[in-house]
């Protein structure tokens, strides 16, 4: 009885590590997701949560805490983020224009994932359209397929830019 659950468990364990692999193997090294939403806000209300690093913690569906590390070599905002799971990783502003493009970049992360978010706004009438493009680099097979079947392979954009949305809508009725 207890050789046929231990084979069991060991069959179980081989088949995750196979599904691991092969998902790893089928999954591409480099992701990109892309959602525009439009705000009803100005875009100066938009512009100033997003490069308010310090408030990320309020609004980021993955923030914890943030610890600000001073400036990158470019002047721009460089921080560490704890997230919810208890990692942390360090990121920075690699490019900004004024109320028009925003580069986020993943500067160190504990799993050797590369990521860049790019934030474009075209103001309208009404607000502002945002366009949120986020591409992701893992490089090893079995974390990329263990974060896939975890369904945190690449950070759900639409989640990010509803929690921008809900922030900015609070923001703008103070």
């Amino acid at each position: 009885m207890i050789t046929r659950l231990l084979y069991f468990i060991i069959s179980l364990v081989i088949g995750f590590v196979a599904l691991v692999f092969v998902v790893g193997i089928a999954v591409p090294k480099i992701r990109t997701s892309e959602i525009t939403k439009e705000f009803p806000i100005p875009s100066a209300t938009v512009w100033a949560i997003l490069t308010n690093v310090q408030t990320y913690g309020e609004w980021h569906p993955d923030a914890l805490n943030i610890q600000l590390l001073g400036t990158n070599d470019a002047g721009y905002p460089k921080w560490k983020q704890y997230s919810k799971s208890g990692s942390s990783e360090t990121f920075e502003i690699t490019y900004m224009l004024q109320e028009s493009d925003l580069e986020i970049k993943l500067v160190d992360s504990p799993f050797n994932i590369e990521s860049s978010w790019n934030y474009r706004f075209n103001s309208t009438e009404n607000g502002v359209i945002v366009m949120l493009r986020q591409k992701t680099k893992i490089e090893g097979i079995f974390l990329r397929g263990f974060l896939t079947l975890l369904g945190s392979a690449h950070s759900n954009v639409e989640e990010e830019m509803s929690h921008l949305y809900e922030m900015a809508t609070r923001v703008e009725k103070r």
